[in-house]
């Protein structure tokens, strides 16, 4: 996840159906500039690194200037989990990810890490 993808769910203008007025985005306002969807896209169209920098800067002035957030939750990285019939799970002493991976990229690593803890454990004969 980059800052992009925090912005772009937030202030992406592409993530609102107009035929519904339906938001596809998470914790969407649906509060839109031309600047910011101008914003979003320059983004992605540079690889410089100090261009992105700029535009993230200018999306966050923009959201801490206009956009109110109530958080509901502290989004704890909860690590709780059964090493019964799983092992490889994310930790302390191997933390390769959030306890409680909540973005698919992070559910992906994890699902690729943990493994049956033996030849029996997960069912197999």
């Amino acid at each position: 996840m980059t800052p992009y993808d925090f912005y772009h769910n937030i202030l992406g203008a592409d993530l609102l159906d107009q035929g519904t007025g339906v938001s596809t985005g998470q914790f969407q306002p649906r509060l839109f500039s031309d600047k910011t969807t101008t914003d979003l896209k320059n983004f992605l169209l540079t690889t410089d690194i100090t261009q992105q920098k700029q535009i993230i800067g200018e999306l966050a002035d923009y959201y801490v200037s206009n956009v109110v957030s109530s958080p509901l939750s502290p989004w704890p990285a909860w690590y709780e989990y059964s090493t019964l019939h799983f092992v490889g799970w994310p930790n302390k002493e191997n933390n390769f990810s959030l306890g409680s991976p909540f973005d698919p990229n992070g559910a992906r690593v994890v699902a690729n890490a943990i493994h049956c803890v033996d030849a029996t454990s997960c069912g197999q004969s």
